[in-house]
Parts: C-alpha cells; sequence; structure tokens
C-alpha cells in the first residue's frame, strides 16, 4: 500500500469534527468530548442517533446536565488488509 494515500486517510480519520457542523452514522464508535463550565472529558463510545451519546458509564443526551457533546472523531480503522 502507497505510504502517502495511506497517511492522508488516516489523516482524514482522526480530526475532531464539531457536533453542529455534522454528525456521525448511528451505531457508530467515536471518541467524543463532553464539555462543562469547569470540565472537559474525553470519552470512548457510541453515537446512539438522536443526539444520544453512550460510553461505558455514561449515556449524554441533548438537554444533559452532565454536559454537552461538543466533538467527536471516529475510531480509526487500522484494517491493513484491502
Amino acid at each position: 500500500i502507497p505510504a502517502e494515500p495511506l497517511f492522508r486517510s488516516m489523516l482524514q480519520q482522526l480530526s475532531w469534527i464539531k457536533v453542529e457542523d455534522r454528525l456521525p452514522k448511528e451505531k457508530s464508535s467515536v471518541f467524543f468530548i463532553v464539555q462543562r463550565k469547569d470540565f472537559k472529558g474525553y470519552y470512548v463510545g457510541l453515537y446512539n442517533g438522536n443526539g444520544c451519546w453512550e460510553s461505558d458509564w455514561r449515556i449524554f443526551l441533548p438537554e444533559s446536565p452532565l454536559g454537552k457533546v461538543t466533538y467527536w472523531m471516529s475510531i480509526p480503522d487500522f484494517d491493513m488488509n484491502p
């Protein structure tokens, strides 16, 4: 596999995306950031659709008092087999 296209693909997969700009596909595994006034948390979890984000320990809904999901990132696909 040529290195340049692979590197470009990995960079695209590793970009933080604003929730306001675009949402992941439903049932996608993602990294996401939750922001509160005094706290920023980084989570690995699932986007369930309709503004519902789920991690191992918490579920974040659109109007959740736990914080607002502000950014997300796809979990990279490291499968090197075509």
